[in-house]
């Protein structure tokens, strides 16, 4: 899987801006770019993603682990619904492939890296949701796009 490519759509705005969103043979891609976020640190705003889901998911999503760890699981009332294992971690960049889950397969990655300026960009690629994808497209992607909004707001960027 190549480098990350961010486009020039919603340049000089805050917020979150989609970049892209591919379904190629069962498997995802979506990008987000954060612009104006100001975190500098790809740990920490990890880190800060990962406890923000459990307060605004109200402990209904419970995270287990963070960004120094090898392992993440994410959990939907006790069921692992997506488990991460860390590949890298720099103050540029944290890498994780997906190991599966309820909601995932294995295979793909999850990715947080610092941009031009002040901005970052969330990366799922190759992500393969064990939902069809006709049902992913309608519900759980939709869901995480909304959650990314959520997220860029609480850092203070976007409307």
């Amino acid at each position: 899987m190549g480098g990350l490519e961010m486009s020039a759509a919603g340049a000089g705005e805050s917020g979150l801006h989609t970049v892209d969103i591919e379904h190629v043979d069962g498997a995802f891609r979506s990008v987000q770019r954060l612009t104006s976020a100001g975190v500098a640190d790809m740990p920490a705003l990890v880190d800060r993603y990962f406890g923000w889901l459990q307060e605004f998911f109200f402990g209904v999503v419970r995270v287990l682990g963070r960004s120094r760890d090898e392992r993440v699981v994410m959990r939907v009332l006790g069921v692992p619904a997506i488990r991460l294992r860390q590949l890298s971690r720099t103050p540029q960049r944290v890498v994780y492939a997906v190991e599966g889950g309820v909601l995932a397969k294995p295979g793909g990655e999850f990715v947080f890296a610092s941009g031009p300026d002040d901005d970052a960009v969330a990366v799922l690629r190759g992500f393969r949701p064990r939902l069809p994808p006709w049902l992913y497209e309608r519900t759980h992607g939709p869901v995480h796009a909304s959650v990314m909004r959520k997220f860029c707001r609480s850092l203070g960027v976007g409307s």
